[in-house]
């Protein structure tokens, strides 16, 4: 799952039929065993710029509340702005094809050592989504730069929205179908066939393959690139998704309960 998906309503699980596949189902992200690789990234507001040295590709902005240019793999145009609010905050507002598609909103805390960012993406369908990302400093610093500005660490996420949480599976035989109350989704054969992410601003593509009776595994590529994999395993009532980032050298887990079973 390329985001984390749409949410709804607890409901009580429900026994799977004995028809169904093991993945077949609605799944909402846990929280609690979600872990996110701390690899840290960097970022400088400075000078009436903003850079992101560990973007791929590599940012360098005016920091003056404009639209400005930014590398992008996809096949609508891109632009950021960076606003700065205070001594302490950074608002950032990405934009595809003049419109908002995610705000975040940095905060540094009085001691300089922990940014907050209050994000809210907007996707095709269902949104937004409001997501909470605290962050501990790496290292000192940089010398007479914004509060913003310089190493971080992931250290906690919370989807504060429901409709952030949530996915479908359904099986077909011989693949799969995803769906989300965001839009976004796909229906591939178990076949390594690649065919179009649903509503992906990227326009990238998915592949999967099984591994085994409760495994298979994703590859999202851009332009024919592999970009992401995400392997799927289930157990009972518990999935798994080991999710590797291929351009940044990521390793992330997110764990998943079924919450209502699919329907023939």
């Amino acid at each position: 799952m390329r985001t984390l998906l749409a949410g709804l309503a607890l409901v009580v699980l429900l026994p799977l039929p004995a028809w169904a596949g093991p993945f077949d189902g609605t799944w909402r992200i846990d929280m609690k065993n979600t872990h996110l690789d701390p690899k840290p990234w960097d970022q400088t507001v400075k000078d009436g710029r903003y850079s992101c040295t560990t973007c791929d590709p590599k940012i360098d902005i005016k920091a003056d509340g404009s639209d400005q240019s930014v590398p992008t793999e996809g096949k609508e145009p891109e632009t950021m702005a960076v606003v700065v609010i205070n001594a302490q905050s950074v608002k950032l507002t990405h934009k595809r094809a003049g419109k908002v598609t995610r705000e975040r909103l940095q905060s540094v805390s009085a001691d300089g050592k922990t940014l907050n960012v209050q994000r809210v993406e907007y996707p095709p369908e269902g949104g937004p989504v409001k997501i909470a990302i605290s962050h501990s400093r790496v290292g000192a610093p940089p010398p007479e730069a914004h509060a913003v500005s310089g190493v971080w660490r992931v250290v906690k996420l919370d989807v504060q929205s429901d409709n952030g949480k949530l996915f479908t599976l359904q099986s077909t035989g011989d693949g799969m179908t995803m769906s989300s109350p965001t839009g976004e989704g796909y229906s591939a054969k178990f076949d390594g066939a690649a065919v179009p992410w649903r509503n992906d601003p990227d326009g990238g593509t998915i592949a999967i393959r099984k591994i085994d009776a409760n495994t298979y595994e994703e590859t999202y590529a851009v332009k024919g690139k592999p970009v992401e994999i995400h392997r799927v395993m289930v157990k009972g009532n518990a999935l798994t998704i080991e999710a590797t980032d291929l351009k940044r050298n990521t390793h992330s887990t997110y764990g998943a309960e079924r919450v209502t079973t699919a329907k023939r």
